[in-house]
């Protein structure tokens, strides 16, 4: 018996300790092929095939075509940062030459398709994945080992995260971006005497997540106002150390998007056009819905999970408490990211993705304060554990659309038994024009254009 009890007030010492960096890199390297694995498990979901030639995912043609058809760097297309065309591109060139993207004349272009969107939905698995990381070794710096797993745990079996990490599409890349540039502010804050350089680095990584997203334009700011107060705790060096990173973020947003030196025009009719479109709405999609503050509210809640939301709140309003300076960085940003998004008119869930983030922050923060208070403040782990664990088996869960992705889409279904029902003189109509969401009746209904997809009908 005094064995066991031994072993058990080990293990607690472990998960209430900062572990060595043995263990840290085995937790991490575990969190990641979790992570890895949980984005990989639907990655098949909707792609192109021989009666259908494009993406059930409405952007992902638009993305492909862009990227295929465009130089490095500079796509003439600014709707989206360019850090994940370029991505895109170089692992679309790479899999032309290794052969896993199969190209040349006579290759039916739906092939060549097929294997481009698989090939930018591996790149955001892995950033998804990468992401959980990242977030697990920002809570190694401010909580214990098992806060630490909590947090990120939370963030790996998160719905939203999950699925659109399966995308060919810029989100799970800018995530990413969002939770290195957390976690390089987190580190610069550990330094007792910082060098005025190293905020460089914290404003690349800031500027890079601007440049990937541009609603990360808000770290910016807490990026700069962090380095001053910094600044002026060292022998008055506020001016230095903002001003470099600025400096930094500058860079950094050039290197994610170089078109907004060498395409200006483009970037501004793109980045006019887009600011433009999430103030009026998208269509008739969003009319008659709450306001955007209300309305993300939502989103997090089906993104993260309910109760996970609200204790990643609460544990963020415990860090700030705490007065750490990191705490107030992050509350900060989330607070402006929050503020940015609520106030536009289109209202999309991904949109929230980067503020899972500081959720999953929040959320890890909590329970190992819990834990590291001893007594029934214990209970706050074990919930936040039963949350994780409700997060991958509720309906709506994590499971549940994984196996909804993993299945045949009811489109192709409904297209499927259309054609072997229907008599050569029977017609079909459609409602609205075909697009991504009807049933694949003929080839071509995922074209860009409506015009387009109209004629491919007739």
């Amino acid at each position: 018996m005094d064995d066991v009890r031994s072993a058990q007030e080990g293990s607690a010492d472990l998960l209430g300790s900062t572990p060595s960096k043995k263990v840290a890199l085995a937790c991490a390297g575990a969190l990641f092929l979790i992570a890895l694995w949980l984005r990989l498990a639907g990655i098949g979901w909707g792609l192109p095939h021989e009666s259908r030639h494009q993406s059930l995912h409405p952007d992902e043609y638009l993305i492909a075509a862009t990227a295929l058809s465009s130089p490095y760097f500079l796509p003439n297309f600014y709707n989206y940062g360019t850090a994940y065309l370029t991505l895109l591109k170089a692992g679309a060139d790479a899999g032309a030459v290794y052969g896993w993207v199969p190209a040349g004349d006579r290759v039916p272009e739906w092939q060549t398709l097929r294997a481009v969107h698989l090939t930018g939905r591996v790149i955001s698995a892995f950033a998804g994945a990468l992401t959980v990381v990242l977030v697990f070794l920002t809570c190694l710096l401010i909580t214990n080992l098992l806060g630490s797993l909590v947090g990120a745990l939370a963030l790996a079996v998160a719905p939203g995260h999950v699925v659109h990490s399966q995308f060919q599409t810029s989100d799970a890349l800018g995530t990413m971006l969002c939770a290195l540039a957390v976690y390089g502010l987190a580190r610069a804050f550990r330094h007792e005497r910082p060098s005025a350089y190293r905020w460089v680095g914290v404003g690349v990584l800031a500027g890079l997540f601007a440049g990937a997203r541009y609603s990360g334009i808000v770290l910016v700011p807490v990026v700069t106002v962090a380095a001053l107060l910094q600044g002026r705790r060292h022998a008055g060096e506020w001016l230095r150390f903002a001003g470099l990173s600025v400096v930094g973020a500058a860079i950094g947003f050039v290197v994610a998007t170089p078109g907004v030196l060498f395409e200006w025009p483009s970037f501004v009719r793109d980045f006019t056009y887009e600011s433009g479109h999430v103030r009026e709405g998208h269509g008739i999609v969003f009319a008659n819905t709450s306001s955007g503050f209300l309305f993300h509210i939502g989103n997090m809640m089906e993104a993260f999970g309910t109760v996970a939301m609200l204790l990643g709140v609460v544990g963020l309003a415990l860090w700030a408490g705490s007065r750490a300076s990191i705490a107030f960085a992050v509350c900060a940003f989330a607070v402006l990211y929050y503020l940015l998004i609520g106030s536009a008119e289109v209202k999309f869930l991904r949109y929230t993705l980067p503020l899972l983030v500081p959720l999953a922050l929040g959320f890890g923060y909590v329970a190992g304060a819990a834990h590291r208070q001893g007594g029934w403040a214990r209970i706050v782990p074990g919930v936040a554990v039963l949350t994780i664990g409700y997060s991958m088996i509720a309906p709506g869960g994590t499971l549940f659309l994984l196996q909804f992705m993993r299945r045949e889409d009811p489109r192709d279904i409904v297209a499927a038994y259309v054609k072997e029902s229907r008599v050569p003189s029977e017609t079909v109509g459609f409602v609205t024009d075909p697009w991504f969401y009807t049933p694949p009746l003929f080839p071509d209904t995922g074209l860009l254009g409506a015009n387009n997809r109209v004629r491919a009908m007739r």
